[in-house]
């Protein structure tokens, strides 16, 4: 009779165990859990046998099993903001292309979340792996770790993939003043809460230190600072946005300095277009009278008038997190330092 109980305990048991407890039981993704079954190139033998070991012992016999009873595993992707305004934004766009070629190869479904304005207590629905895209909120799942992926946010316990905004204000500001001579004035965005075109303390700019554009403009003034050319303390603009009117203000002002700056850094490509607008409407010769450095790149393909730094494609980034929840490549922070692009405005 006990041999009987214990039998049925263990068919019980089996009855409750899935792909998804068992990547909670191991603390891996899902996709780890499949790839030991099916896909056993994508991992090492020392992990791969651990798996099958701990399945062996749980009684669950492996993603195959019931199949076609099963659902499709999902991926949830919770974006920056409502859903209607962060999907007309290209950068999103191409981060669901990137991820989609990883899902489909897979076969993930891929389930988009709105970001803050979930963040009201209420549960998640049941995803099989998480991504956090420019997130602001506090942590909304409880996945094991190596099911979550946090993109350009930090979020408590998960591994994340940014651009290293410091690392790309400090090379653009180097190369800018790579010519001996003057001085600069930076075009930042999102340095204050306000909106209007302002000039603004390095202190109060710098205050919330975790946000990419403080971060790049840290780069920015330790790169002027090394070249020897001070950290640009009185020449700070925040601008509330890109439109044309606003960037051509702060253009203008920064302009207007006497003596003039020799290079303005622009946390936008479409500012640093404006700058370029600006400058030929003035008579200046670019670069000799004024070098002009963007970000993004946001101008037109193959356009070679303004040197830009350009960040990793958003549809990379999403490829590299979807690998990283697969198990395919290790699960740990990264850190994508931008590529400058030389044109025209700053050879």
């Amino acid at each position: 009779m006990a041999v009987a109980q214990r039998v049925n305990a263990m068919q019980d048991n089996n009855k409750k165990m899935t792909i998804v407890t068992m990547a909670q039981r191991l603390e891996v993704s899902t996709a780890t859990i499949s790839n030991a079954f099916n896909r056993p190139d994508q991992l090492s033998a020392e992990l791969r046998e651990r798996i099958l070991d701990e399945c062996r012992r749980s009684g669950y016999g492996g993603p195959r099993r019931g199949r076609q009873k099963s659902r499709r595993p999902v991926l949830g992707l919770v974006l920056e903001g409502a859903l209607g305004d962060s999907l007309g934004n290209p950068e999103t766009g191409a981060l669901i292309r990137g991820l989609s070629e990883e899902l489909d190869r897979q076969q993930y479904s891929l389930l988009l979340l709105s970001g803050p304005g979930s963040n009201t207590g209420a549960q998640l629905p049941v995803v099989d792996g998480l991504i956090y895209w420019r997130f602001g909120g506090r942590r909304l799942d409880r996945l094991p770790e190596a099911s979550v992926v946090a993109l350009e946010c930090n979020v408590p316990g998960c591994s994340s993939i940014r651009i290293d905004h410091y690392a790309g204000g400090r090379l653009a500001a180097r190369h800018g003043m790579k010519l001996a001579g003057g001085s600069a004035a930076i075009l930042g965005l999102g340095l204050l809460d306000s909106d209007r075109v302002c000039r603004v303390r390095e202190a109060e700019a710098l205050a919330r230190d975790g946000d990419r554009w403080q971060q790049r403009l840290r780069g920015y003034l330790d790169g002027l600072q090394e070249a020897g050319v001070g950290r640009a303390r009185e020449r700070i603009w925040h601008l509330p946005g890109t439109a044309p009117s606003v960037a051509r203000q702060a253009v203008s002002e920064a302009l207007d300095c006497n003596p003039r700056p020799r290079l303005l850094l622009c946390m936008d490509d479409r500012i640093a277009a404006i700058a370029l607008e600006v400058a030929a409407e003035r008579g200046l010769q670019v670069p000799h009278d004024l070098r002009v450095i963007g970000f993004g790149n946001a101008v037109a393909q193959g356009e070679p008038e303004l040197t830009t730094l350009v960040p990793a494609p958003a549809e990379e980034r999403g490829r590299l997190a979807a690998r990283m929840l697969f198990g395919e490549i290790p699960l740990q922070d990264q850190l994508l330092t931008p590529k400058l692009l030389p044109g025209r405005s700053c050879p």
